[in-house]
């Protein structure tokens, strides 16, 4: 991706490209090293003294640090694309990228044997589905500002209030006294956590094996880890089919609906386009009627 501009006042390159391309300090080292920028066709260095009318081009895929990921070949939903932007559909089971467990079977690996070169704008836990955001370069990946996330949830049993707003703070729960967490990235409820807010609303109530279950829309506006299925697990009512979260009541219902993994899902994302701002809003409908099995 090339983009250009012509130069308006007197000045070093390196404080023109802070000041017309917004180019941070890191991009910058990496454009000096690849030899990426051209003034009036011809590779300058940083420090070179513009004129008004030289004309500046940057080419970001040479600045481009190695993937850190291997291109897999895959199925891959594309929900949008640009030049700077790819997003993109994660089924439920899939990681995100690489783990230290992990290196193979990614989503960013499918990404990867899409396009040249790509970084994770959001993560989605490898059990959630739905939108994820690429960024074809560094450039675009510090730039692009998300808007909104909503997603979709089911969760056990019946809320008490069809709307609200949950603001409990969340930490690890390794760092709480009582019981062992089942997994060391496990997160619970904690006083002195990090603040995080969720906004819900009840959509609808299904009849699911006997029990009421509710279907979620759900608005983080902040975005800790396991953010959504600890909210609503605080309130009695975790996610189907979350087996860190979930109780007696919830698992026994998810053993029984055959869910291998919680029913989350990112089914739509805003953001503001990061080369010529504009916002942009990108759905994808979830597969919960299919999931549980329940007729439409």
């Amino acid at each position: 991706m090339i983009l250009s501009y012509t130069v308006s006042r007197t000045e070093l390159l390196k404080y023109s490209l802070r000041r017309e391309l917004q180019v941070s300090s890191t991009l910058l080292k990496r454009l000096k090293y690849a030899d990426a920028v051209r003034v009036n066709g011809t590779a300058q260095h940083v420090g070179y003294r513009l004129a008004p009318g030289d004309h500046v081009s940057v080419d970001l895929d040479m600045a481009e640090p190695p993937a850190g990921a291997l291109a897999e070949p895959g199925e891959l939903t594309v929900l949008y694309e640009d030049d700077a932007l790819l997003a993109v559909s994660k089924p439920s089971g899939m990681l995100t990228h690489p783990s230290p467990a992990r290196s193979d079977g990614t989503l960013l690996g499918r990404v990867l044997a899409h396009t040249k070169f790509s970084h994770v704008v959001n993560r989605l836990d490898r059990d959630t589905t739905g939108i994820v955001l690429f960024a074809k370069n560094a450039y675009a990946q510090d730039r692009v500002q998300i808007v909104e996330k909503v997603y979709t949830a089911l969760a056990w049993g019946r809320f008490a209030e069809q709307k609200g707003t949950i603001d409990l703070p969340i930490g690890r729960a390794a760092d709480e006294p009582g019981e062992e967490p089942k997994l060391p990235t496990m997160k619970r409820i904690v006083g002195e956590g990090q603040r995080a807010v969720t906004h819900y609303e009840v959509m609808d109530e299904w009849m699911l094996g006997g029990e009421i279950c509710s279907l979620l829309r759900l608005c983080p506006e902040t975005g800790r880890t396991h953010q959504l299925r600890v909210h609503c697990a605080s309130l009695g009512h975790p996610l189907l089919g979350d087996g860190l979260y979930g109780h007696t009541e919830s698992l026994t219902l998810s053993r029984l609906l055959g869910l291998s993994g919680q029913l989350l899902h990112a089914g739509r994302l805003t953001f503001r386009h990061p080369i010529d701002g504009r916002i942009v809003s990108v759905e994808c409908a979830d597969d919960f009627v299919c999931r549980v099995g329940k007729e439409p």
